[in-house]
């Protein structure tokens, strides 16, 4: 068996065990996330992106419906590019971009809004023998609640291996994210995440994945996710 094979197979296994346990745990809420997304480079290293998602709960009376956009830009090249991979963000060292998000949330029938300005930063780090891309979010949200004004940092730290078998392109991951959240002044909340991404062609990407969340502020402390994205690529600049 070669070394791609072990890594899949214990990547799917991490993905099945991980499910099962927390399936099995009673006090948590189970939900499934769907968003799509549209990707727009409209110059060589400039990127505009507009995305919609829904986030339901299976035992929850709350809904929650947010839309978003942001711009960034891609700095230096990795010299080690990831081909295998149509996201041509990730073949950079550092990523920088702000953008904003209108989120909704009906709880009971308690309509909550939010407005939501936010900048990131992102360097990248290829390890070209084992073939991970490394990539290291940093993320400052502005946030209005009900015109209450708070903020919140977030880090979220994600290892992606490109594969190929035969013409099949796929790429498995995993990703755990801390927040520090200003109104509360502690860390109350962390992610982890593990998950696949089909892409086709020059065209779409498919990335499913499930999720487990852990706030201690929050309603519900501990959250199991399914989640779908789609993501359509569009490409401006060759026009």
């Amino acid at each position: 068996m070669t070394g791609r094979s072990i890594f899949v197979i214990t990547t799917a296994l991490l993905i099945l065990i991980t499910g099962e346990l927390h399936a099995q745990t009673s006090d948590v809420a189970k939900e499934f996330w769907p968003e799509v997304k549209a990707v727009i480079d409209v110059l060589p290293k400039t990127r505009v992106e507009v995305y919609a998602a829904k986030q339901d709960g299976e035992d929850l009376a709350r809904s929650q419906k947010k839309i978003g956009v942001a711009g960034s830009y891609r700095m230096k090249a990795i010299l080690q590019h990831h081909l295998l991979d149509i996201d041509d963000e990730k073949n950079y060292v550092l990523v920088i971009g702000a953008g904003y998000e209108r989120i909704f949330t009906d709880d009971n029938g308690k309509d909550t809004s939010e407005n939501r300005f936010y900048i990131q930063g992102t360097p990248k780090h290829s390890v070209k023998k084992l073939g991970l891309l490394i990539q290291d979010r940093n993320r400052i949200e502005f946030r209005w609640v009900n015109d209450s004004y708070s903020t919140r940092y977030r880090n979220r730290l994600m290892i992606e291996r490109p594969l190929r078998i035969d013409w099949f392109r796929f790429s498995p991951y995993s990703a755990g994210e801390l927040f520090y959240d200003g109104q509360h002044r502690t860390w109350n909340q962390n992610l982890y995440k593990f998950g696949v991404i089909l892409p086709y062609k020059k065209l779409l990407s498919v990335d499913a994945y499930f999720l487990r969340k852990n706030c201690t502020t929050c309603k519900e402390e501990h959250v199991n996710v399914f989640g779908l994205t789609v993501t359509l690529y569009f490409d401006l600049k060759k026009k």
